[in-house]
């Protein structure tokens, strides 16, 4: 029963379109699911034990996120967006980002959970809302003609 539910828990991870990983305190991954290995285009034995910053780059991990991970090890839960750069740099994608402090049983902090939500799409619908918008107010108004004269 238990084996039977643990698989279930797995494929319900596996198949989700978010991508999500266990890190540990000191920044190595743990486990990670298929979508983030898809978001990387990397193998799962390429990231699993590896650290954060050789799969996203050093100075991104140490200028932009580092920082917030950090807070999330000290136990807040913390959400941003951020457009970043995969695939060694030749894919920009915008993600919604959560850091999860990963408690024990016992309530210590051993890691942290990476939930990304890839919402490139949504945020370039939002942006063509924006421009259309824009140019709706900015349009001369035409004048109705009168009748009067």
């Amino acid at each position: 029963q238990q084996v039977r539910e643990l698989e279930e828990y797995k494929g319900i991870i596996e198949n989700s379109h978010d991508m999500l990983a266990f890190v540990d305190k000191n920044y190595r991954f743990k486990t990670v699911n298929q979508a983030y290995l898809s978001l990387h285009n990397k193998k799962r034995h390429q990231v699993i034990g590896h650290q954060l910053p050789d799969i996203i780059g050093e100075e991104f991990f140490y200028q932009t996120i580092k920082s917030k991970i950090d807070l999330a090890l000290e136990g807040e839960k913390v959400s941003f967006i951020e457009t970043v750069r995969v695939n060694e740099g030749t894919k920009v994608v915008t993600l919604r980002i959560s850091y999860i402090p990963y408690r024990t049983s016992k309530g210590e902090i051993i890691g942290f959970i990476f939930k990304g939500e890839d919402i490139s799409e949504l945020q370039a619908k939002q942006k063509t809302i924006e421009l259309k918008e824009k140019e709706q107010k900015t349009l001369p108004v035409k004048l109705i003609p009168s009748s009067f004269g």
